[in-house]
C-alpha cells in the first residue's frame, strides 16, 4: 500500500496526505544520505509522514482557535 493511500485513509484529507508524503521523503533524502537507508523503508516513510500529518492537522487547529 503507498503512503498517500495509507495516510488518506487514516485521516480523510487527500491533500494533507499528499504534503505529509512529500515531507517524508524530502526527510528521507536528507536523512538516509548520511544515516543510510533503514530496514523497512516503507514502514519508515509511512510513520514519518503520518507525523507530518498530525503536526499539520494540530498547528492548523491551534491557528483556527487564535
Amino acid at each position: 500500500m503507498s503512503v498517500i493511500a495509507a495516510l488518506t485513509r487514516r485521516l480523510g484529507d487527500l491533500d494533507i496526505a499528499e504534503e505529509a508524503a512529500a515531507e517524508a521523503f524530502a526527510t528521507a533524502v536528507e536523512r538516509w544520505s548520511a544515516d543510510g537507508v533503514p530496514p523497512d523503508p516503507g514502514a519508515w516513510l509511512t510513520t514519518t509522514a503520518n507525523r507530518e500529518a498530525i503536526d499539520r492537522v494540530r498547528r492548523e487547529n491551534k491557528r483556527g482557535d487564535k
